[in-house]
């Protein structure tokens, strides 16, 4: 099994490969093989978001990635269970909180901050509540003046904020940190150019 910073390049390279047109990520694999074993070197909680597929903008053939997604690649009990279950399992030594820009949930998060939806349902307001923090402490000194570079900044701010729940809140994920077995970074995919930058 490899380290994190081997999972990290690994990654590294499959983005430039996209970015160049050359990934090899759907290149056909026997189903048969496939279904024997699978060792996924990186966890990742992404974004829902139809756009942003991190086999393919990552270019990594299946059984490298045990991906999660939810909208606003937030850290819900069933995303946090499906990651410690990974790291249980698996051993994996990265997990990887991907957002993107232009995102959807960070959008609707600011919404609701701004003017509040009284008949919310249930689930939202609870994807709202744990998005909340994070895009609330990315809103510019100018407050609503500038909602574009909000945006940008609570997309990262999620991201981080999300980082920070995974670390703070499981413990086989804080454990599996503090060992030295695991690490936990963010990145952010932009729609626009298909870089994925990692920080």
């Amino acid at each position: 099994m490899m380290d994190s910073s081997q999972a990290l390049q690994q990654l590294r390279e499959g983005n430039a490969r996209f970015l160049k047109g050359t990934g090899t990520c759907a290149e056909y694999q026997d189903p048969v093989e496939m279904a024997a074993d699978q060792s996924p070197a990186t966890i990742i909680l992404g974004c829902s978001d139809s756009r942003v597929a991190p086999e393919i903008i990552l270019d990594q053939p299946l059984g490298e990635l045990f991906v999660v997604r939810t909208a606003g690649n937030t850290a819900s009990p069933d995303a946090m269970a499906s990651i410690e279950f990974a790291l249980a399992l698996f051993g994996s030594p990265l997990v990887l909180v991907l957002g993107h820009s232009g995102c959807g949930a960070v959008e609707a998060t600011i919404g609701e901050l701004r003017d509040p939806t009284p008949d919310l349902s249930r689930n939202l307001k609870g994807l709202v509540d744990r998005m909340t923090p994070g895009i609330k402490s990315a809103r510019p000194d100018n407050g609503d003046a500038d909602l574009e570079l909000w945006m940008q900044q609570g997309v990262r701010a999620n991201i981080s904020a999300t980082i920070r729940h995974l670390s703070q809140k499981s413990g086989p994920i804080k454990a599996a940190v503090q060992a030295g077995r695991a690490e936990v970074i963010g990145a952010e995919y932009s729609l626009v150019s298909g870089i994925v930058t990692f920080f």
